[in-house]
């Protein structure tokens, strides 16, 4: 089930399966919105379609309205699937590279660009090396 609601005021799309356990958030839509995030340890769960998700950071008790009722919940961060992109951009004149991230759970319309140097110390065991794109 699909639903529209806020996450800290941002519109979201909001996917209900009602035989989950656990919630996943965006870790771009996380920082976008403010929201602390909590180094845990390695956290797996497995999805519908069989295929396991891992996490290693969470954002606890955010306040998200669905249809006019405001829940507090947790959130595990979903986890990089793939490097699509990389690219070099300006920020205050210097350049940054930044990489274009695919999230486990998402399709690649919903990738990212994330700064490669936040992304490594984030993600520290994805193989940067292996995955860029020549």
């Amino acid at each position: 089930m699909r639903l529209k609601g806020n996450l800290k005021k941002h519109g979201v799309t909001i996917l209900i399966d009602f035989s989950s356990t656990h919630n996943f958030l965006n870790p771009s839509l996380a920082k976008q919105c403010g929201c602390p995030v909590t180094t845990t340890t390695q956290f797996q769960v497995t999805v519908a379609d069989g295929g396991v998700i891992s996490s290693s950071g969470k954002c606890s008790h955010v306040p998200v309205n669905i249809q006019g009722f405001q829940f507090h919940l947790d959130f595990f961060l979903l986890p990089p699937l793939a490097i699509l992109d990389r690219g070099i951009f300006k920020r205050n004149n210097c350049p940054v590279t930044k990489l274009l991230v695919q999230w486990q759970g998402q399709s690649k319309e919903e990738a990212t660009w994330e700064e490669c140097s936040k992304f490594a110390a984030r993600f520290p065991s994805f193989q940067l090396a292996d995955k860029l794109p020549s």
